[in-house]
C-alpha cells in the first residue's frame, strides 16, 4: 500500500480538517506532484503500525532544488497528529524529528506550511527543528444569535446592510460566471487571477460531491452580479475562500450583504466562520483577530518569497 493509499484510508476513518482531506488534495494538486509523509507509532519509539501523524505535501522543483510550498487555494495545512499524542510532548518532538529526517533524506531544500488556527504550536515543543512566523486571521465564533452578530457590526456596516438589503438578491453562482466575474475584477486592478478555470471546476465539483461547498453571489435588482464568494466548510469551520466584487459598479452594501449571507450559511451549518484574511477592516463585522502560524524548514529565498506572498495576501 502506498502512502497516499494509506492516507486515503486514514481520511475515511478520522475527522480530518477540510484542507487535509484526500479528496481536497486530489483537487488542488490535480496534475501536480503530491504525496504524504506517514508517521507510524513504531517510527517514534512506540509499538504497532497505527498512524499517529501525517503531512500531505505538494512538491515543486527549480533547477536542482526541490521545495514544498502551500497548494493553491489552501490557506491551512501542516502536520496532522492523532488525538492520542496531542499532549504528549515527547512523542510530538519525535514526530517532528521524523519529518525533519524525511526532508533531509529526500533532499527537500525548503519547506513552508501554514498551520490551522487551532494547530499544536511547534514553539511548545522544545528543540523543534522547524521555525515559526506569526500571521493572523479573523474569525466569528458564535453565530447562534443573528441579532447579536449584527450588533457586532460597526455602525457604518449596519447602515449599508439596512439601506440596500431589499434591492439586492443573494443567489448561487455557476462556476463559469464565478470565474469570469473574478477575472474581470482582477483586470480592473491590473492584476491577473491566481488560479485557473480548470482548478476552480475541479475543486467545486469535488466539494459539491461531499456537500461542502457553495458559490454565493449578490446581485442588484437588474440581476447584475456585484459580489461573490466561494464558501467551503468542514465539521467545525466555514471558510470564505475566494471573495471579490465589481470595482467599477456602485456596490454600496453589496459586500456587507455578501458577508451577512456567508454568516447565515455558517450559522445553518452550525460552525464558525473563518474569513481566511488578516485585514483589520474585518473587525467591523465583529470578527476576532486570531493568531495563526507558518512553519519553515530551510533558509533558501523560497521561504522569504512565500512570506512576502503571505504579506501581500494579508
Amino acid at each position: 500500500m502506498t502512502n497516499k493509499e494509506e492516507y486515503k484510508a486514514l481520511c475515511e476513518q478520522v475527522q480530518m480538517p477540510l484542507f487535509l482531506q484526500y479528496w481536497w488534495l486530489e483537487g488542488v494538486c490535480a496534475g501536480k506532484d503530491w504525496d504524504v509523509v506517514i508517521v507510524h507509532a513504531k517510527d517514534c519509539g512506540g509499538q504497532g503500525d497505527n498512524i499517529i501523524a501525517a503531512m500531505p505535501y505538494e512538491t515543486d522543483k527549480w533547477l536542482w532544488w526541490r521545495y514544498i510550498l502551500p497548494s493553491q487555494m489552501t490557506p491551512y495545512a501542516g502536520i496532522w497528529v492523532c488525538d492520542d499524542i496531542r499532549k504528549d510532548e515527547k512523542t510530538l518532538l519525535a514526530v517532528y524529528k521524523y519529518v525533519e529526517s524525511w526532508l533531509k533524506q529526500n533532499k527537500i531544500t525548503a519547506c513552508h506550511q501554514r498551520l490551522f488556527p487551532d494547530a499544536i504550536l511547534l514553539e511548545d515543543v522544545k528543540e523543534s527543528p522547524f521555525q515559526l512566523s506569526r500571521r493572523f486571521t479573523y474569525i466569528l465564533d458564535n453565530l447562534s444569535n443573528l441579532d447579536d452578530v449584527l450588533s457586532g457590526f460597526s455602525r457604518n456596516k449596519r447602515k449599508k446592510l439596512e439601506r440596500l438589503t431589499l434591492t439586492y438578491n443573494a443567489s448561487d453562482v455557476e462556476p463559469e460566471e464565478f470565474y469570469r466575474f473574478h477575472a474581470a475584477a482582477c483586470r480592473q486592478k491590473n492584476r491577473t487571477i491566481s488560479y485557473s478555470r480548470e482548478m476552480l471546476y475541479v475543486i467545486v465539483e469535488k466539494a459539491l460531491q461531499h456537500s461542502q461547498c457553495r458559490l454565493l453571489g449578490v446581485r442588484n435588482a437588474d440581476g447584475e452580479l456585484l459580489a461573490e464568494t466561494l464558501m467551503v466548510w468542514d465539521k467545525t469551520t466555514a471558510y470564505m475562500l475566494v471573495n471579490t466584487f465589481d470595482h467599477d459598479k456602485p456596490a454600496d452594501g453589496a459586500r456587507e450583504r455578501l458577508t451577512f449571507e456567508a454568516i447565515k450559511l455558517a450559522r445553518e451549518l452550525g460552525v464558525r466562520l473563518d474569513f481566511t484574511c488578516s485585514r483589520d477592516y474585518l473587525r467591523n463585522y465583529g470578527a476576532k483577530k486570531q493568531k495563526v502560524y507558518s512553519v519553515h524548514y530551510g533558509s533558501l529565498p523560497f521561504i522569504a518569497v512565500q512570506k512576502f506572498i503571505d504579506w501581500l495576501r494579508g
